[in-house]
């Protein structure tokens, strides 16, 4: 802060007073230092490792048939920022689900969202049914 030394009259008397003066710098500097801090925490914030529940649905059902997922979601881990977009995981049905039965799903059959990976063993089933 600078100070400037000025007379100030008050009636018959004159007294000496110091006026505060600010420096726009100084508060250019300070909003810019904010704005740092703030982009910092948000930075490390978003890539901080969580998890989260994830919807599963079967893409590309075939006509004649129904299929049902033993879990409606999956759980992942994954940054904020990944598990933010992640809205969903695709199951592809196996190629050896052709006929009514049940059937062990693995992870080559999903279509995990990029960023994330499953925070447990897979341990799902996909029910083939006649409609």
């Amino acid at each position: 802060m600078n100070r400037k030394h000025e007379k100030i009259e008050k009636g018959e008397q004159m007294n000496d007073e110091y006026v505060v003066r600010r420096s726009r710098l100084s508060d250019v500097i300070a909003i810019i230092v904010c704005i740092a801090l703030a982009f910092t925490v948000w930075v490390m914030v978003m890539n901080t490792e969580d998890s989260d529940h994830v919807f599963t649905k079967v893409l590309e059902p075939a006509s004649p048939y129904t299929y049902e997922l033993s879990l409606e979601h999956l759980e992942v881990k994954g940054s904020v920022s990944a598990l933010r977009h992640a809205t969903w995981i695709g199951v592809r049905i196996p190629e050896e689900a052709v006929a009514p039965g049940v059937y062990q799903l693995t992870e080559a059959d999903l279509i995990i969202p990029q960023g994330v990976r499953l925070a447990e063993p897979l341990n799902m089933t996909l029910t083939v049914s006649e409609k």
